[in-house]
């Protein structure tokens, strides 16, 4: 899952950055590959994800800052900034770091 997410970081990023508003999402298991259910909303600081997500992917607009939000740690997820990818497991609030750009 960590190099999928490394894959469609930089894209994601690119499109925070010309429209201000994350990239969210959950990221599924589809037969040997994943992929990334994105979800929208009229909200530029907050994703609404399905109920039954495990894992999420989501960016931060520039002014959110680098690091993962108080909110972001309901369950398990990854965090694209401009300078890294960051995983969190939702229970220690110590992310690890995926990889740096």
């Amino acid at each position: 899952m960590d190099e999928f997410v490394v894959r469609i970081a930089p894209r994601a990023n690119s499109h925070t950055k010309a429209s201000g508003h994350e990239v969210c999402g959950a990221i599924r298991e589809s037969d040997s590959s994943y992929i990334l259910d994105i979800t929208t909303s009229n909200k530029n600081y907050e994703c609404e994800l399905p109920g039954d997500t495990q894992v999420y992917f989501h960016t931060h607009p520039i002014n959110q800052g680098l690091g993962f939000s108080a909110g972001d740690y309901i369950r398990p997820g990854y965090l694209a900034t401009p300078i890294a990818i960051k995983f969190q497991d939702g229970k220690i609030k110590r992310p690890r770091k995926i990889s740096s750009f």
